[in-house]
């Protein structure tokens, strides 16, 4: 457990990338650095962040996105979004508006890696077919926390949490493409998404439990719920 700028800790181990728009390194600006690691994104407008909630970030469903590079600061091509055949952890804040890719990578072939948000499901997919789905219910213009855990490639090792509850298991055997790849966030090209947004972090190699799932959840709901 560490902290990396405020106002909330955060799981370091693993984590390769973590924005924040209540911190002031990601406050009001086009150019995002991750509060870890050496990668900063691009977002489409300085108009998207506001200031209510201690800040959050809103996508208009049609230019709005964070786009990330396939090299760190230093120009060395990065691995971060390489998640190939191992664990990982995605979460986010979301407040839904309006359909539908939240996160695109390794957008080229087969295994490129998509998560999308609909009012009726939470999807994990690649540009073929979706590996693990979740159904809810619509809570359009409700803040909600979301999580997607892979624990490993066996049955029932793909895990979405909601709220900091456990609410699907499914498979994610998926090899997802490797080599050093652009990344967005909220604005894949031909499905951008439509809502608000606050921290939103990644990890690599590790993945987070239940529990910390649900301390994260408990630690920042005040802004959001």
């Amino acid at each position: 457990m560490g902290v990396v700028g405020g106002p909330d800790p955060i799981v370091t181990d693993g984590l390769v990338f973590y924005i924040d728009p209540a911190n002031g390194r990601n406050k009001n600006i086009t150019s995002i650095p991750s509060l870890v690691g050496n990668i900063t994104g691009t977002l489409s407008s300085q108009g998207v962040w506001q200031s209510s909630n201690f800040g959050y970030w809103n996508f208009d469903g049609t230019a709005d996105k964070i786009t990330l590079p396939n090299s760190d600061s230093s120009g060395t091509t990065t691995t971060a979004f390489a998640f190939g055949d191992n664990n990982y952890t995605m979460h986010c804040w979301w407040k839904y508006i309006g359909n539908q890719v939240m996160w695109g990578s390794g957008q080229t072939g087969t295994d490129n890696f998509y998560i999308s948000i609909t009012s009726t499901f939470l999807g994990l997919g690649s540009q073929s077919e979706y590996k693990h789905q979740y159904s809810r219910s619509n809570n359009d213009s409700t803040w909600f926390h979301w999580a997607l855990v892979r624990e490993g490639q066996g049955t029932n090792q793909s895990k979405w949490y909601v709220n900091g509850a456990l609410v699907s298991t499914g498979t994610d055997a998926t090899t997802w493409i490797s080599a050093g790849t652009e990344a967005s966030i909220a604005g894949y090209t031909s499905s951008p998404a439509e809502g608000e947004m606050g921290p939103f972090a990644i990890y690599n190699g590790n993945y987070l439990t239940a529990e910390e799932i649900q301390k994260f959840y408990n630690d920042t709901k005040d802004r959001f719920v």
